[in-house]
């Protein structure tokens, strides 16, 4: 009998029943098996035996059950409405929360609705409206609004009485309801409609009342949502403040909280000279009668008039132009307004990286829409100034946008590739062979390269992970992280050894660490994963907690062309566990880079001059790359310069492997002869260091004349012969420049060989005084023997590490013209 699978359920063979498929999977009917629901696009159902899967608009819990984000309970207070406060409970986003106006079975209710934020994952509250209530003084604003509907204001003095009781009442605005700013605001444009329309005079003391009166009720529509006061209400106050701008006399200026009116046209204010409105705003008018003007603050502004399109904001004072009777369109009409812009947030943390554009746009009543066109723009220090033939108002418009180079993110695949391949390139030809994998130097740079090639080849690899894929997104953003940490952690160890056998080689000779690779790769590869993990796991129950703190993943667009939301940590996370870490690290580096480069610049000016400092320069090079110095562009890649830097780091970043190749596969004459060998071929001498005009060593009597013997010599290659007269650094030429390092990782030890001794002890030295120095101190876990005893002039005691020897060594630094 053949059982049919409806849909939700599967059969796996024609004998078997259908069963039900399990949660979170799914099938469409006459299915073998069942289909996963698919987890990274949030895709879930809602119990078993299902036909399809729903899509969670926010997250999967560890079981694929949907968790709806709620806003939590909240208490809201707004002095004068109603209760005057109320108490939301914990509510779904999406959903709205009701609550009596008056705290009971009030019909006329409150209401709150919980928003979901996408981009934070997170549910918030929105502003409440009150569109409903009532407060404590709408009886009285009522009977206001009625008696100056029944006024005639034929005369100034019962203008001045009906414009003290709206002070009087006004004055109460930050209780109002939204009705009762709704009814006032009508109320007083009416009231001046009546003044400005009729030939009935006025005073400036009836029309600075009402200016304040106005500027009040702006205030209360700060706090006011535009559902319950809406636009057509708000364009109200613009119109009323324009019309006690255009009634006032010639020259006057009135001043009230946050707006200014003026009018020019007299001898002392002449329209063709430029009038200071307010310290923010300067005005020129040519060809109109008798113009005036209105200058709003930018927060009244932002209450008054609506928001530009998303990503900018009003950044000025709004400043409303009437040309007095003359049409925009009048031959020879031209204003020119200078704005200040407001730069404070201009280096704020949530403008940093991104670019800034200040634009003079001007207020379209027909479409509700700022607008720039027709409007020159000229930039002069902070202030702008706009020039056109309009008669509306202008503000300056600040444009906040992401900067984004097309060209750059290609670049940045492409240097990436390169840095990779080159990277990859410098660790096969070094640690396949164990001559140089003895070296202790050679080994920690051999895992730096290493540690970088994969941490770039992770990176690249979470470019393509979108930050819907919560899943994949977390793993990738952990391993970049990690892998990043520890190729810091290698430079310090880099940096670390450099200082010991550079800066502090005096001190520590004859002193070594066997363990100290050890300790080493232990550090630099366990101790990154632990700060991460710290990280995640600490965001992780945080945000499972429903504290208010950020979620680990945050979508960044700074990888590829920006097309798709890419992966990287939010704020603070990526501060705590990987930028400072980073930066102390970085740090730490730099300072020990100083005192390195400070003992081979100074070795430098003590040797050869002869060739410059090419040397100095190659080591210097080297040893910046080792120890991750290009990584210190990156806190500069903040502000207006944000994008120069980015272009800086990931230029200096994608040729660490380039530069790595160079210094330590090319400019190490043992690694490149090592790689020729291999096929049975030399080295072009375009690729190895210049030679000495005499390849042979040059040997004469040294003033300082060994009495000791230490018979064992390591190998002949690593002997100098110091003359007498020859400066070290110009001793022998040829090993001088074999290495960038030249002899760094060797084994070392110091051999003095006795005048005239056997020359079967001796091997091929044949010179009367020798003394035999190979590279440093440390680099091998076999004995250092110890320091040559030295006669102390003609004196017949010997002395051993006596102080003189010392100063001697640290003022002529033997050691780093090897060195270099």
């Amino acid at each position: 009998e053949c059982f049919p699978a409806p849909g939700g359920y599967y059969v796996d063979s024609k004998e078997e029943k259908p069963k039900k498929c399990e949660k979170n999977t799914f099938s469409s009917g006459r299915a073998t098996t069942c289909t996963p629901c698919d987890r990274t696009q949030r895709m879930y159902t809602l119990n078993s035996g299902a036909s399809f899967c729903r899509t969670c608009q926010y997250d999967l819990d560890g079981d694929g059950n949907c968790i709806k984000k709620t806003c939590p309970q909240s208490l809201f207070e707004k002095l004068g409405v109603g209760s005057g406060s109320w108490t939301f409970k914990e509510t779904p986003a999406g959903d709205t929360a009701y609550v009596p106006c008056n705290g009971t079975s009030d019909t006329a209710k409150v209401s709150r609705v919980c928003v979901y934020d996408s981009t934070n994952q997170k549910a918030e509250w929105a502003s409440p409206s009150f569109a409903s209530c009532k407060s404590k003084y709408s009886e009285e604003v009522n009977d206001v609004a009625e008696a100056i509907a029944k006024a005639s204001l034929e005369t100034t003095t019962e203008q001045q009485a009906e414009a003290n009781k709206l002070l009087d009442i006004t004055a109460k605005s930050d209780e109002f309801a939204p009705t009762d700013v709704k009814q006032l605001l009508t109320t007083i444009k009416s009231m001046t409609d009546k003044i400005t329309s009729s030939e009935v005079t006025t005073t400036n003391e009836v029309m600075e009342g009402m200016l304040n009166s106005t500027s009040q009720l702006v205030s209360a529509l700060e706090d006011t949502s535009d559902s319950d006061v809406g636009q057509e209400d708000r364009d109200k106050g613009v119109e009323t403040i324009v019309s006690i701008a255009a009634k006032i006399q010639q020259g006057e200026i009135l001043k009230g909280d946050g707006i200014t009116v003026a009018k020019c046209g007299t001898a002392e204010k002449p329209c063709d000279k430029p009038m200071e409105l307010t310290t923010d705003a300067t005005i020129s008018v040519t060809g109109a009668q008798s113009p005036s003007f209105a200058v709003i603050d930018q927060k009244k502004a932002g209450a008054l008039f609506p928001s530009p399109k998303t990503g900018s904001v009003i950044n000025s004072v709004t400043v409303n132009v009437e040309s007095g009777g003359t049409s925009r369109s009048s031959e020879g009409y031209k204003m020119s307004l200078q704005l200040k812009a407001n730069k404070s947030n201009d280096n704020s943390k949530e403008n940093s990286g991104k670019k800034l554009t200040r634009t003079c746009s001007y207020y379209n009543t027909q479409t509700n829409e700022w607008t720039s066109d027709t409007v020159e723009t000229k930039e002069e220090g902070d202030s702008y100034v706009c020039i056109t033939s309009h008669n509306t108002s202008f503000a300056l418009i600040l444009s906040i946008e992401e900067i984004q180079d097309p060209f750059q993110g290609d670049f940045s695949i492409a240097i990436n590739v390169i840095n990779v391949v080159f990277l990859f390139l410098t660790f096969i030809c070094i640690v396949p062979f164990k001559k140089f994998r003895s070296r202790r130097l050679m080994q920690i740079q051999s895992q730096l390269v290493l540690s970088l090639f994969l941490g770039h080849v992770a990176f690249m690899a979470l470019g393509t992970v979108k930050a819907s894929a919560e899943t994949s997104c977390t793993v990738g953003v952990i391993i970049v992280q990690y892998l990043f940490l520890a190729s810091i952690a290698w430079t310090v160890c880099a940096s670390v050894t450099l200082y010991e056998k550079i800066v502090n080689a005096i001190k520590s000779y004859g002193k070594t660490d066997k363990n100290y690779f050890f300790k080493c790769l232990g550090g630099c590869w366990g101790a990154p994963i632990i700060l991460v993990m710290m990280g995640w796991v600490t965001a992780d129950t945080m945000s499972k907690n429903n504290l208010e703190m950020p979620r680990y993943i945050a979508e960044s667009n700074s990888l590829g062309k920006g097309e798709e939301s890419t992966c990287w940590v939010n704020d603070p996370w990526k501060y705590v566990s990987f930028m400072v870490p980073i930066w102390l690290c970085l740090l730490v580096n730099a300072v020990l880079f100083v005192m390195i480069a400070r003992i081979i610049l100074k070795a430098g000016k003590s040797g050869s001059s002869n060739r410059g400092h090419a040397r100095e320069i190659k080591a210097l090079l080297s040893i910046s790359f080792t120890v991750g110095l290009p990584w210190l562009v990156s806190p500069l890649m903040v502000g207006a310069v944000a994008q120069a830097f980015q272009w800086i780091f990931i230029i200096v970043t994608g040729i660490q492997g380039i530069v790595m190749f160079i210094c330590f596969v090319i400019f190490q004459e043992d690694v490149l002869s090592n790689l020729f060998d291999l096929v049975g071929k030399t080295p072009p001498e375009c690729l190895l260091p210049p030679k000495s005009k005499s390849s042979k060593s040059v040997t004469a009597e040294s003033s300082v004349k060994p009495t000791s013997v230490v018979n064992r010599v390591e190998r002949k290659e690593d002997v100098i012969e110091i003359n007498k007269a020859t400066d070290y650094s110009n001793a022998n030429q040829e090993q001088e420049d074999g290495n960038i390092y030249a002899k760094l990782e060797d084994d070392a030890h110091v051999t003095a060989v006795p005048s005239g001794g056997d020359e079967a002890s001796t091997g091929s030295l044949r010179s009367k005084n020798h003394y035999e120095t190979t590279a440093f101190h440390g680099e091998t876990d076999g004995d250092v023997p110890p320091p040559p005893a030295v006669e102390n002039g003609g004196d017949d005691d010997l002395y051993e590490n006596h102080a003189a020897d010392v100063d001697l060594a640290k003022s002529s630094y033997p050691h780093v013209p090897q060195l270099v």
